[in-house]
């Protein structure tokens, strides 16, 4: 319903009706006791059914295969009166379904459409509609509107509307999206991330900026945002310089984590879409990318990294610009990486970490032969909790972490440790049959520091090779100097 462009036409047009795709010959049911006013054929709308309800309600009923009822015809509700077809102008088949209303002597139904003028005339350009407590929220260049009914609880209609100042701040031209009752919006500025929702039991407008304690992480102005709701879910954002940040968020448990992404590119767009068959939001970026001295532009996916059920990092998917393949026998040369020409790689094979390859004529040869295998572009990622202050009044006093202890989940790899002095974490060990890939750790891991003497005792975790990491908790052993 609404405007799109015509499959057959190709041209804009107002589409007053819904579609609803169906198998030919699956059966079209009165939604209402009525009169049938019309049973006909159209070179528009193929066989069709139009059936008066009274109080001038009509249904429309079009492209059917075959019509069981004739103009005259007392139906009723759920009664069948034609079968789904392909009829008229289609592409296939569907019932498109129409509700007309239709009030001779003008009286004004709930049903009319409206317009309504907002409350301030400072709000200037309308850039975005969205919804939040019930209301429909109108984002305009110098302030955000509410359209709402005069009493709460009720429809807005013709009769029962009004408008009024719902935040004093505008917006700019990047859509707002909905996250747990709220509408997220970028400011005119493009620096601020903000949120608002209706509270109806206090009666007003309750707002959140989500880069209150970050204001730094838009530097480089906000292009665009997506909202990836399921299975982790994140407020993505594209800044005009082509960087990309995120923000892992949950409005209701008051969680606003932001951190910075490098995909070793230039990120032009961003988009989600849900994914039934892993039960998540699929998300997608257009990233130009220098190639062998030429700049290409790819289309990439987030793939999950490391799927439910894994044991070992044998399908851990940790690169960007990836590429996996699959043999039934092992190989030591891996071709069809031309999207990668030039480029410094990151291997895994059968589970284990390769050492780097250059890409040369789309192809890189490996040490050893293997089945799976699995190539991109490497990156590093670094946990940094905030400054350690064990007690009130030791902000400056000298500080030694003499022991870390992580709690993890399925992880390989990594290092750890204290400002310089890091540690590399094996996860191989004696017991272990040194010709197979190691399995996933989860559990404790405990390392000795060494960390010196300091009044910032920062602890910063890495993971700097193609495999999985994910950290539950962080314990530390300090000794402050009094």
């Amino acid at each position: 319903y609404g405007n799109r462009t015509h499959p057959i036409l190709k041209v804009q047009q107002f589409h007053n009706g819904l579609d609803m795709a169906a198998p030919s010959g699956s059966p079209i049911l009165a939604a209402y006791d009525g009169e049938v006013v019309a049973a006909d054929y159209s070179g528009t709308m193929g066989n069709y059914i139009m059936i008066d309800h009274g109080s001038g309600l009509y249904t429309v009923y079009m492209h059917a295969s075959a019509l069981y009822v004739s103009k005259g015809a007392e139906v009723s509700r759920g009664q069948k009166i034609a079968a789904v077809g392909s009829t008229g102008r289609s592409t296939g088949p569907h019932l498109h379904f129409e509700v007309r209303v239709k009030k001779e002597d003008g009286t004004v139904l709930d049903t009319h459409g409206f317009s309504c003028d907002l409350s301030n005339e400072k709000s200037g350009e309308i850039y975005w509609l969205n919804s939040a407590g019930g209301m429909l929220l109108v984002g305009c260049m110098n302030q955000i509107n509410a359209v709402t009914s005069n009493a709460m609880g009720y429809a807005i209609t013709p009769s029962n509307k009004k408008a009024i100042k719902a935040f004093e701040y505008g917006t700019c031209s990047t859509k707002a999206i909905a996250v747990d009752d709220n509408a997220i919006f970028v400011d005119i500025f493009r620096r601020t991330i903000q949120g608002i929702k209706y509270s109806t039991v206090y009666e007003e407008f309750s707002k959140d900026s989500l880069t209150a304690f970050n204001e730094d992480i838009t530097l480089g102005k906000i292009k665009e945002i997506a909202y990836q709701s399921r299975k982790i879910p994140i407020l993505w954002c594209v800044k005009k310089s082509g960087q990309v940040i995120g923000c892992t968020i949950s409005m209701k448990d008051k969680v606003v984590a932001w951190f910075e992404n490098d995909f070793g590119g230039k990120v032009i767009s961003i988009a989600t879409m849900p994914n039934l068959d892993e039960e998540r939001d699929d998300v997608y970026f257009l990233v130009e990318r220098e190639i062998n001295g030429d700049t290409k532009t790819y289309l990439e996916g987030l793939t999950s990294g490391l799927r439910d059920g894994e044991v070992s990092a044998e399908n851990a998917f940790f690169v960007d610009c990836g590429f996996e393949l699959d043999s039934p026998t092992e190989v030591k040369q891996i071709t069809g990486l031309d999207h990668l020409e030039g480029k410094s790689v990151k291997v895994l094979a059968d589970g284990a970490v390769h050492p780097d390859r250059v890409v040369e004529n789309g192809t890189i040869d490996l040490q050893f032969g293997a089945k799976h295998i699995i190539v991109g572009i490497g990156y590093e990622s670094i946990l940094q909790p905030a400054t350690i202050i064990p007690a009130e009044g030791t902000e400056r006093s000298e500080k030694h972490i003499s022991g870390i202890e992580l709690m993890l989940q399925k992880t390989l790899g990594g290092k750890v440790g204290v400002a310089n002095n890091m540690k590399i974490m094996p996860m191989r060990f004696a017991n272990m049959d040194m010709d197979k890939a190691v399995g996933l750790f989860t559990g404790n891991y405990k390392v000795a520091s060494g960390g010196v003497w300091s009044k910032d005792a920062d602890v910063v975790i890495i993971q700097d090779e193609p495999l999985p990491m994910t950290v539950q908790a962080i314990y530390l052993t300090m000794e402050v100097a009094r």
